[in-house]
């Protein structure tokens, strides 16, 4: 059985899983990544994703 938001994620968490990985395999697998402020960042100030606040 699995339980709800752990081994079953809400369709938020999934899309956003989704959107992270299709946008970090774009990028060089050198680039520098930071978390900042619920932001993924590049190491040219892009933003990857904002994370959503609970």
């Amino acid at each position: 059985m699995q339980e709800e938001g752990i081994t079953n994620p809400s369709d938020e968490i999934k899309l956003l899983t989704k959107t992270i990985v299709e946008k970090l395999s774009q990028l060089p697998l050198t680039e520098k990544i930071e978390l900042e402020n619920g932001k993924m960042i590049d190491s040219k100030g892009n933003i990857i994703v904002v994370f959503p606040r609970n």
